[in-house]
């Protein structure tokens, strides 16, 4: 008698994350570079991470992590001049001082309900490791430079003098030029962005928010592999992201292309 086969696995459970995408009134986004021993190893991506127990709402994970990563303090208002705040990023990243903490001695206040909503994107279940990352998008506040340099984290989450803002097409360039590598999410979002910003500004930017995409569940699964081994990754909305595999199909997967209306049925 053939041995029973073994049960399958159950998929690992999602855990929440938040990422924002950083807009300048120049129509600029903030790209941070991550560090090959992290998730998303050497990809280009948003600043963010899981959400904490302290965490009241993703928005605030999002601004949170942002801090942490880049040192771009997300507040309404500049904090007064006393505030150190290198030693408060550097004393929040560790876990020795909470966000919350600081912001309340401090009198300062998130900007939340500006954050608009960019779709949440959910690991697919064979992965060892998920998220169900929700995205959104919200403008620099307007004390802050958008010239000034962009201070990091040291390299603990983010490679060192990586971050930088870019215009979304230029963005999409470097990743199909191999210059940056962007994972699915990374590469569909920006799309969406560039579109929305050509159309119509910031009011298409807020109309797409509002509709269908800003509150889209994306789960990406195969669609197919094309004659160049590369992969179709349906993202919902009947849209595919094409993903080249490095080495021979062996490498770091890098999204390199967004292709609207390739899967056919699908509801608009």
């Amino acid at each position: 008698m053939p041995a029973a086969a073994a049960p399958k696995k159950a998929p690992v459970t999602p855990r929440p994350s938040a990422s924002v995408i950083i807009l300048t009134k120049s129509d600029k986004l903030l790209l941070v570079h991550r560090p090959n021993h992290l998730s998303f190893p050497n990809a280009h991506v948003f600043p963010g991470g899981v959400v904490s127990a302290s965490d009241p709402s993703a928005a605030f994970c999002a601004a949170r992590e942002t801090f942490e990563e880049t040192g771009l303090l997300f507040t309404t208002t500049a904090p007064p001049p006393s505030v150190d705040l290198p030693a408060a990023q550097t004393a929040i990243h560790s876990n020795t001082l909470t966000f919350n903490t600081f912001l309340s001695t401090h009198s300062l206040t998130l900007p939340l309900a500006t954050f608009l909503p960019w779709s949440t994107w959910t690991t697919p279940p064979q992965a060892p490791k998920r998220y169900r990352s929700q995205f959104f998008l919200a403008e620099l506040p307007a004390w802050i430079d958008e010239l000034a340099e962009v201070r990091g984290d040291g390299g603990k989450e983010v490679v060192a003098g990586s971050a930088r803002f870019v215009t979304p097409r230029e963005a999409l360039r470097q990743a199909r030029e191999g210059e940056i590598v962007l994972f699915p999410p990374q590469l569909y979002m920006i799309t969406m962005l560039a579109e929305a910003l050509e159309a119509g500004g910031r009011e298409r930017v807020r109309e797409v928010s509002s509709g269908e995409f800003g509150g889209r569940e994306v789960l990406p699964k195969l669609a197919r592999r094309d004659e160049k081994g590369r992969l179709w990754m349906d993202v919902g909305g009947g849209d595919v992201v094409v993903v080249e595999l490095a080495e021979g199909g062996k490498g770091e997967p890098r999204a390199v292309e967004v292709i609207k209306g390739a899967v056919k049925g699908a509801k608009l």
